[in-house]
């Protein structure tokens, strides 16, 4: 009797070799486990603060400790079944590859969803811009007086705040849609030195979320 799988793929578990005797008493013998590499999924897990913002038909872009190189995929379900772990919830979200490449199962990944992209936007370094939607632009301008007690001992000499509207933001930059031009040198607040950019114009700049998952 010969016997053939549903689908074309590969054997990556086997559980009956040529000669044994199967137990014909039992019709559930899983013989082995065959997987078509051609299509792989993985599961990201997403925090419920992002959830909203997911759905089937979003780009993603993987990487992989174990492969150089960044892949494609695509959101191809999300569920609304969440785990809560020490008051956090989660909801899983899958992942489908557009070409896995040398990607197999068992391998840990990591992913970005794009949620929204937009191309040649203005932009700054995220903490550029201060509560109030507020930037500290070099060259001759008015400072609010509130403002200035609060941010201007820490603000070098020959900056002046303007008000700016943004848009869309990564983790790193945030679209500036009104109140800065390119080439305007703005000041960079970090934790301990003070550091000065110009807003340039990005050629894209998705804003999604970061999460690790393992194909299958």
């Amino acid at each position: 009797y010969t016997i053939k799988a549903p689908i074309d793929g590969t054997v990556i578990y086997k559980n009956i070799k040529a000669g044994d005797t199967l137990d014909t008493a039992n019709g559930a013998t899983t013989l082995c486990y065959i997987a078509d590499l051609s299509s792989i999924v993985f599961t990201l897990s997403v925090d419920e603060l992002d959830i909203s913002k997911i759905e089937a038909g979003q780009k993603a872009q993987i990487t992989a400790d174990a492969v150089d190189g960044m892949f494609s995929g695509t959101v191809t379900k999300v569920s609304i079944n969440g785990t809560t772990v020490n008051g956090v919830t989660t909801y899983p979200v899958e992942i489908t590859l557009d070409d896995p490449g040398e990607l197999i199962p068992g391998m840990n990944v990591n992913a970005d969803i794009i949620i929204e992209e937009k191309t040649d936007v203005l932009m700054v370094p995220v903490s550029a811009v201060m509560r109030g939607s507020v930037c500290y632009v070099e060259g001759k301008g008015k400072t609010d007086e509130k403002e200035e007690g609060k941010m201007m001992n820490t603000v070098p000499e020959g900056f002046h705040q303007v008000k700016v509207k943004t848009g869309v933001n990564s983790d790193d930059f945030i679209e500036i849609t009104e109140g800065l031009k390119e080439g305007d040198k703005v000041y960079l607040r970090t934790a301990s030195t003070t550091n000065f950019m110009f807003p340039g114009m990005g050629g894209g700049m998705p804003q999604g979320g970061m999460g690790g998952g393992m194909p299958r």
